[in-house]
């Protein structure tokens, strides 16, 4: 945590962009949803479930000479949680990013089920937002059949969304009575009858044509181009804005440091409340 806040501070001392490469903010469909939900289209955010599940940690993978598993559950290097600091993380900054609220409160459970491990490989946090809305940010590396499964569902006074990565060319939308919506990257169409004008810089976004697959390698290369235009900028001592609208920031990555913190704290209290910034 030091580490981050000291990170933060030599950001803003020196006014440099910074990025953190939360990768599935690059999807065209997730900076999609951001627009839906935080435009009100859905009203008031209730209640959110953002969730990240593998398997790949079922057994005592760290022990089969699987280097990406062996740094993970060492607290050494890793830290204080293995699950929640790899990929709970992402899970928080999918529903902060897609709602445009914070978590202001949090419960945690951190659970080892492989014995012999020394870090939590399942991970869950029950959260409340700043609006008064409440969610779940969860994360697995136990349950066998998953593989890089980030998702989130935003239950809205109106409607809910729906996205999940590993089918990131769609966003669907239910709405009370009416057939589910489903909203195919360049396929959207303003003015719908539920969408109304959608921002220029989100419909010009450069995208490759419907029903040839973006994936894990386009939503990367659109952070990098974001990115790559703010270094462009500060090197050539023009305007630039990293704010986190099309990549995370410094500021990102401290909240997720700050976030697991709390959860950590609160689940060594056998679950209790534990307010953050």
């Amino acid at each position: 945590m030091k580490e981050a806040e000291a990170l933060v501070a030599a950001v803003k001392k020196y006014k440099v962009p910074f990025g953190v490469a939360h990768t599935y903010l690059g999807h065209w469909t997730t900076r999609f949803s951001r627009f839906i939900i935080t435009s009100g289209l859905l009203g008031k955010v209730r209640w959110a479930d953002s969730y990240y599940l593998q398997g790949w940690l079922a057994g005592l993978t760290e022990k089969q000479g699987v280097m990406q598993a062996e740094w993970r559950v060492d607290p050494k290097r890793a830290g204080i949680s293995c699950c929640g600091g790899d990929i709970g993380t992402h899970a928080l900054m999918q529903l902060r990013y897609v709602t445009g609220l914070e978590v202001v409160a949090t419960r945690g459970f951190l659970e080892t089920f492989v014995k012999g491990r020394m870090l939590d490989d399942h991970f869950t946090t029950y959260n409340e937002l700043s609006n008064g809305g409440k969610a779940i940010v969860r994360a697995s590396q136990i349950a066998i059949g998953h593989k890089n499964d980030l998702g989130i569902e935003v239950n809205c006074e109106k409607g809910t969304l729906i996205w999940r990565q590993e089918d990131a060319e769609k966003v669907v939308i239910n709405l009370p009575g009416q057939p589910d919506r489903v909203y195919w990257r360049k396929e959207v169409q303003p003015n719908d009858g539920f969408l109304k004008n959608v921002p220029a810089e989100l419909m010009n976004e450069p995208t490759i044509p419907s029903g040839h697959v973006e994936a894990f390698h386009d939503a990367f290369a659109r952070l990098h181009r974001c990115f790559e235009a703010d270094v462009r900028a500060y090197n050539a001592r023009k305007s630039w804005k990293c704010d986190g609208n099309r990549y995370a920031n410094v500021e990102d990555g401290r909240i997720g440091m700050a976030f697991i913190q709390a959860a950590v704290k609160s689940s060594q209290a056998g679950g209790k409340w534990i307010k953050w910034k």
